[in-house]
């Protein structure tokens, strides 16, 4: 039974701090299942199940592993530069910043849309926004454009003044 991502989970509870996804690791797993693939098609049906199985715990220590990883690299705040998985890792401050600007009223809505503004051109639903336009989109919208960085949530004047002090404070 192949096990590579239950002894990286191992390997991560035991470490300080998040460990290097090494791509030669995962190249590694991705070999040895496209052999066990090509063989499997060599085997009778009864060895399937065992196979089966195998491709079902194996999904299971790989959500394991990416829930752990994910919650140490947030607890830390560091993340591996040479790791396979560093885009990845880089979106759990996107995701946490989403969280404050959705749920923190500090935002700039009507109408329970979300006023925001572009941060580069893109185009939304056909239309081509340039850099700095301002419009207004759902939710759903939202999440999936901020975390692509094509936009920016405009925050209320007070909350804005606020947050300007506190980076002054900070220097």
């Amino acid at each position: 039974m192949y096990d590579l991502f239950l002894r990286m989970t191992r390997e991560e509870i035991l470490s300080p701090k998040p460990i290097s996804l090494s791509k030669t690791k995962i190249n590694e797993y991705k070999s040895f299942m496209n052999n066990a693939l090509i063989q499997l098609a060599f085997n009778d049906r009864s060895t399937w199940k065992y196979f089966d199985e195998t491709i079902f715990k194996t999904i299971d220590d790989l959500r394991l592993f990416a829930k752990f990883r994910l919650a140490k690299t947030l607890l830390s705040s560091f993340i591996p530069k040479d790791s396979l998985d560093k885009n990845i890792l880089d979106l759990l401050d996107r995701f946490i910043e989403l969280y404050v600007n959705i749920y923190s009223s500090f935002t700039v809505k009507y109408e329970e849309k979300f006023i925001i503004m572009v941060k580069n051109d893109t185009c939304i639903d056909n239309i081509l926004y340039r850099k700095g336009d301002i419009l207004m989109l759902d939710e759903k919208d939202v999440i999936k454009y901020y975390l692509l960085g094509v936009l920016d949530f405009i925050k209320e004047p007070y909350i804005l003044e606020k947050l300007h002090d506190q980076g002054e404070r900070k220097q």
